[in-house]
């Protein structure tokens, strides 16, 4: 598997995030570029390297944010073992499909990052943090189609390509 196109593009979507999203958007209109690198991979790649490359895309927003090591990390790694489990009950293909699933993906990890952080600090997220919360799951949903189409296309150079049976590794 060729991985280091698969870590250029993270580090593009890190980049993004932590650069120029802050720059010209609002904090609610941002979209988590990285989770959507990790519902992609958790969608398009084969199992064995789906857990993996959450994994270290969790590591990654880990180290770039506040929060404690490895919080993001077992969050996306919980995220893709879900997600694979669910994977053969509906069509991951459909734009409304991965609309719901990318707003609900950030609903549950931003979610539980804010829950964490509440309970590290003692303060509970208020009414604002919340909306800000929603509207930044609903840009994320909405983008995760989109950005997913593309990505779907040069899935071959990224290494997430489909093994067939009978191949040889």
């Amino acid at each position: 598997m060729r991985r280091i196109n698969w870590f250029l593009l993270l580090f593009a979507a890190a980049l993004l995030t932590w650069t120029a999203l802050p720059r010209y958007l609002p904090e609610g209109l941002r979209p988590d570029l990285i989770l959507i690198v990790v519902l992609f991979t958790a969608l398009s790649a084969p199992p064995e390297d789906a857990l993996p490359l959450s994994w270290v895309a969790g590591l990654v927003k880990d180290v770039l944010t506040t929060g404690p090591l490895g919080q993001y990390a077992l969050l996306y790694l919980l995220l893709a073992a879900l997600l694979l489990r669910l994977k053969p009950l509906f069509d991951t293909r459909a734009a409304l499909a991965r609309v719901l699933i990318g707003a609900a993906a950030h609903l549950a990890c931003e979610g539980a990052g804010l829950l964490i952080e509440g309970m590290r600090a003692g303060v509970w997220p208020d009414a604002a943090a919340r909306n800000l919360l929603l509207l930044s799951a609903l840009v994320t949903g909405i983008l995760t189609p989109l950005l997913s189409r593309p990505l779907d296309r040069i899935a071959g150079r990224l290494g997430l390509e489909r093994r067939r049976l009978g191949w040889v590794r």
